[in-house]
């Protein structure tokens, strides 16, 4: 059921901030989420401000190492950006997971993040690489560190007066690689069972840095430091590894014990093979 009985497209983000703050709205661009919820469920809003006209929240921007992407950029765009190192093999893996060819170019990053899904595939790599989200309103603006922007399963730290404007992230050095594994029944339209992001750093096979951030394990998406901690200093071979596997298992289950054993196993088989792919991938790997 849907409550809508107004829309608004605006041209500029100053259009945006003065229709959100005087009304009961709700913000679409590419609305590869949005149109599916309006479908399924009641909107609490009465009306939509359409921001996929945007300029100025559009764009791909890399100063000093720092990567600055506008809000409404779609995972296409993002894909078709040649210029990222070979260290962010991960993150271009990740925007390439998303949907299909004909989502990505509609669907928005900013869209997929301010979804609040634990499954949203772009917010893995974002947590490893400690993302920040510029949030403006008519007020000013604030920045918030990507993992503190989750506030439960559809909750994000968003006012209904404020607009995600850009995302940014240091982009890692050549000594570190990020990695970055999903799983699904199906490839392209098929919901994430699970995905896995790693930020790691291997000398002479010790795992001297490690960042890891999950998708679709818990109710919504964390940096998991006592999985990192666990890892930190040892060596990179299978025995380290099993170890991880057991504890990150322990850790998941523990926050999906509501669940059936049937889906439990699925999760922590895919989370095993999430390990797997994105611990060794990440250098040198001894059995």
């Amino acid at each position: 059921m849907m409550n809508i009985n107004k829309a608004h497209k605006v041209k500029t983000i100053q259009q945006c901030l003065n229709i959100i703050s005087n009304c009961d709205s709700q913000i679409i661009a590419g609305g590869t989420d949005l149109v599916i919820k309006m479908s399924d469920e009641s909107i609490p809003c009465t009306s939509l401000v359409d921001i996929s006209s945007v300029e100025e929240l559009s764009f791909i921007e890399v100063k000093n190492n720092v990567v600055e992407i506008g809000a409404t950029t779609t995972f296409a765009e993002i894909i078709n950006y040649k210029r990222f190192p070979m260290s962010m093999k991960g993150f271009e893996e990740a925007m390439k997971s998303i949907g299909s060819p004909q989502i990505r170019n509609v669907a928005t990053l900013g869209g997929n993040i301010c979804n609040g899904s634990p499954a949203a595939d772009s917010v893995p790599v974002l947590i490893v690489l400690d993302a920040k989200l510029k949030i403006i309103s008519l007020t000013g603006e604030r920045i918030v560190d990507i993992d503190k922007f989750f506030l439960g399963k559809g909750k994000v730290d968003l006012l209904s007066d404020e607009l995600l404007k850009s995302i940014s992230f240091q982009m890692p050095v050549s000594s570190y690689q990020l990695n970055f594994y999903k799983y699904s029944l199906r490839e392209s339209l098929a919901i994430t069972l699970g995905s896995l992001a790693a930020l790691i750093k291997v000398e002479d096979n010790i795992v001297k840095d490690i960042k890891i951030g999950p998708g679709g394990f818990s109710e919504f998406c964390v940096k998991e430091k006592e999985m990192e901690s666990r890892f930190i200093d040892k060596q990179l071979n299978s025995e380290n590894i099993e170890d991880l596997i057991e504890y990150a298992n322990e850790l998941v289950n523990e926050r999906i014990q509501e669940f059936d054993h049937e889906f439990q196993a699925m999760k922590n088989i895919t989370l095993d093979t999430a390990i797997r792919k994105v611990i060794k991938d990440g250098g040198k790997y001894e059995n």
